[in-house]
C-alpha cells in the first residue's frame, strides 16, 4: 500500500525522535482521543484528508473528587484548494475553542489555523504540510470561593482576567499509510497572566507524534500503532505508545500506554483503554484512563468522550477518507 518500506517510515521516526529529545518544553491539557484526531496535538494535520470535519470532546480527569480538572473542546476544520489551482497542493483551515479548568484557575483559547500541504513529487501519495495556529488565551483566576481571606495581603478575594496571545507551530509528513509529525506550541511568551505582576515565561511545549496503519489481507481489520513523545523546559519526558484496531472502518478499539521517561527506566503513569463506533458522517469515542498513583485509586479514573461529525468527498488524486471508502463498499 504505500511506497515507502516499513523500515524506512520507523527510521524517518527515529531521526524526529532524536530531534526532538535535544528540545524542550512544558504539559499542555492532556488528549487521550488523540488517535481519532491528530489536529488536537498537531495544526499541519488540519486539511490531510478530504473532509470537513466538527468535533467535541469533553475530558474529565479523576471523576469523584471535587475540582478535579477538566478540559471540552469544540474544532472544526476543513481542506480546501483554491479555484483553478493544482490538485497537489492544497489547504487546511480550522477553528478551535478550548476550554481547561483546574480547581480555582482556568483558560480558555480561542484560535484559528492555517495550514499549506504540498505532494512531494515522485512520491505518489506522500505529502508534506506546515500548520500554524493563532490564538487568543484568557487565564482567569476565580477567588471568590477562597473563604476567610482577611489575613492574606496576597489573595483579594476577586476574579482576576488575563488575556494574552499564543501561537502553535506544527510540520508533517505523511501519507495514506502512515504519519510523523513535530509540533512546537506557546511560541512566545505570555504578555499577561494572573498569578504574578510579571509574566514567567515556563518556555515552549514540543510533541512528536508517528503512526503506521497496516491493513489486513480482505482490508476487515486495520491496525494502527502509534507514539507521542512529550518533553517539558525542565527536560521533563513522557510517552505513549497505543494500538488502534478498526472493524471494517466502522468499530474501533485499542489500548494506549503512558511512560514517564524523567529518569531510566522511568515509571508507568497509566493505561488507556479506548472505543468507538461510526455510523453514516457521525462518530463516537470513549476513552478510560486507569492510572498507577493513589490519587486514581480514590476516584473513578478519568473519561473523556468526542463526538464528530465527518462530511468526505473523493476527487481525483484526494487522499482516501474512511467515510467515503465505506459508502464505496
Amino acid at each position: 500500500m504505500c511506497q515507502l518500506s516499513g523500515s524506512r517510515i520507523w527510521l524517518l521516526i527515529s531521526v524526529m525522535g532524536v530531534f526532538i529529545a535535544r528540545l524542550a518544553a512544558q504539559e499542555l491539557p492532556v488528549f487521550d482521543l488523540y488517535l481519532h484526531d491528530n489536529t488536537l496535538l498537531n495544526p499541519a494535520f488540519r486539511g490531510r484528508e478530504n473532509c470537513r470535519v466538527i468535533s467535541l470532546a469533553d475530558h474529565h480527569q479523576w471523576l469523584g473528587i471535587k475540582d478535579a480538572p477538566n478540559t471540552q473542546v469544540l474544532n472544526a476544520y476543513g481542506r480546501f484548494y483554491l479555484p483553478h489551482g493544482s490538485t497537489d497542493t492544497w489547504h487546511g483551515l480550522g477553528i478551535r475553542l478550548c476550554r481547561d479548568v483546574n480547581g480555582a484557575y482556568q483558560h480558555m483559547n480561542l484560535g484559528g489555523t492555517y495550514a499549506f500541504h504540498v505532494r512531494l513529487p515522485g512520491k505518489g501519495k506522500t505529502a508534506l504540510s506546515m500548520g500554524i495556529e493563532a490564538m487568543a488565551r484568557q487565564y482567569i483566576l476565580d477567588q471568590t470561593g477562597f473563604g476567610n481571606i482577611d489575613y492574606d495581603p496576597v489573595i483579594g478575594g476577586n476574579r482576576i482576567n488575563a488575556v494574552s496571545p499564543a501561537f502553535n507551530l506544527g510540520i508533517a509528513l505523511y501519507h495514506p499509510g502512515f504519519y510523523a509529525g513535530i509540533t512546537v506550541a506557546d511560541l512566545l511568551p505570555p504578555l499577561a497572566n494572573v498569578t504574578s505582576a510579571e509574566p514567567v515565561y515556563k518556555g515552549r511545549h514540543y510533541f512528536l507524534t508517528a503512526g503506521q496503519k497496516i491493513n489486513s489481507r480482505s482490508d476487515v481489520f486495520i491496525f494502527e500503532p502509534s507514539m507521542v513523545i512529550k518533553m517539558n523546559e525542565s527536560l521533563h519526558k513522557q510517552i505513549d505508545i497505543g494500538i488502534n484496531i478498526s472493524y471494517r472502518q466502522k468499530f474501533w478499539f485499542g489500548l494506549s500506554y503512558r511512560h514517564n521517561l524523567d529518569r531510566f527506566p522511568g515509571r508507568s503513569l497509566s493505561l488507556i483503554p479506548f472505543a468507538g463506533y461510526r455510523h453514516g458522517n457521525f462518530q463516537a469515542s470513549y476513552a478510560f484512563l486507569s492510572g498507577f498513583n493513589p490519587l486514581t485509586f480514590q476516584s473513578y479514573g478519568s473519561h473523556e468522550l468526542m463526538l464528530s461529525w465527518r462530511l468526505c468527498r473523493k476527487e481525483m488524486h484526494a487522499l482516501p477518507c474512511p467515510v467515503y471508502d465505506k459508502k464505496k463498499r
